[in-house]
């Protein structure tokens, strides 16, 4: 059964009878057996989590469609800090507003979307998974067989403007941009708790290799030095063992500011990341680091993606 109005075994049905007696001291008229249910299956039907949620945040909520314009992502929004914001985020939505989401439609992702939907999908739950689809170039097509073209921005297909012709309906829809530099925060740590430390003598270095099997991984990575400088980059090895520069090396003042960075590598083979502090004759740098390897899953090329012939009539609109 589905835990849904009119699909519910006898268990579900106890369950929601006995959840309705458990909350009928904060119980509203707008409380129906639809809403109850949507708390009720985001917690698996078990009561004392879900008497716990809605008492918390038991406000009725229709449902929300979002569309994700990630025609402007780029390779540095997989930076680490801003990946695990985003997570935590997914994470409070599904566990404060449940079965509200009704439908995600993604459009305009570039290549490397793949491998940035990767690090969220962990954290998803398989009916918030379910409801995300990913569009190929016929988005606009598809946006009008779910959103009424009088409701939807004219530069995304539709024929909704702001009242002095904006396409992009400036004055409905917060639109992205670059990060005030008032914002920036002052004496950033590194974000990642699972840091290596290694100290590297005067005049040697330390290479750490990475073997890539697919085209279009990262490697992501955040360092800082304790009391002076280093030196970093990165290579790949040629089929003749030569070095093909990926990342020049070149000195970094990390030990007042972190680093931080993302790497996209076009071939396989094998790569490697290198501290160097060959060119200091009489201090021993302490630096620690973080990097990992993101490789991207197999997935079709051309994906037949399901959507609800139904209009849908709220739409939250987000870029």
């Amino acid at each position: 059964m589905s835990g849904r109005l009119g699909d519910l075994n006898e268990k579900q049905s106890q369950r929601l009878q006995q959840f309705k007696e458990n909350v009928k001291d904060v119980m509203k008229a707008k409380h129906d057996d639809h809403t109850l249910l949507r708390f009720l299956r985001a917690r698996s039907f078990d009561l004392k989590g879900s008497e716990k949620m809605f008492r918390k945040l038991g406000r009725h909520i229709e449902g929300m469609t979002y569309i994700m314009d990630l025609g402007r992502l780029g390779l540095h929004h997989l930076w680490k800090p801003g990946i695990d914001l985003f997570n935590q985020v997914i994470t409070m939505f599904e566990q404060h507003y449940p079965e509200t989401l009704r439908s995600v439609y993604i459009i305009k992702a570039p290549k490397f979307f793949p491998l940035a939907y990767s690090l969220v999908k962990p954290f998803l739950q398989e009916y918030t998974r379910k409801k995300i689809h990913v569009l190929g170039s016929n988005w606009k097509e598809v946006l009008l067989t779910q959103v009424d073209e009088a409701v939807l921005p004219a530069f995304w297909g539709g024929k909704a403007t702001d009242p002095d012709g904006n396409m992009t309906c400036a004055s409905k829809i917060q639109m992205g941009g670059d990060v005030p530099k008032s914002y920036y925060l002052k004496d950033r740590e590194l974000s990642s708790k699972n840091l290596i430390t290694k100290e590297i003598s005067r005049g040697s270095m330390i290479e750490l290799k990475y073997n890539v099997a697919k085209p279009g991984s990262v490697i992501r990575y955040e360092f800082k030095t304790h009391d002076h400088d280093i030196a970093f980059g990165i290579k790949r090895v040629g089929a003749e063992n030569e070095k093909v520069v990926i990342q020049k090396t070149q000195r970094y003042n990390s030990h007042m500011v972190p680093e931080d960075g993302e790497v996209i590598l076009d071939e396989p083979g094998q790569y490697v990341v290198k501290f160097d502090n060959t060119y200091s004759w009489t201090k021993t740098k302490t630096v620690s680091f973080f990097i990992e390897l993101l490789e991207p899953h197999d997935i079709d090329e051309d994906p037949q993606y399901q959507v609800d012939p139904d209009k849908i009539e709220n739409l939250c609109l987000y870029d």
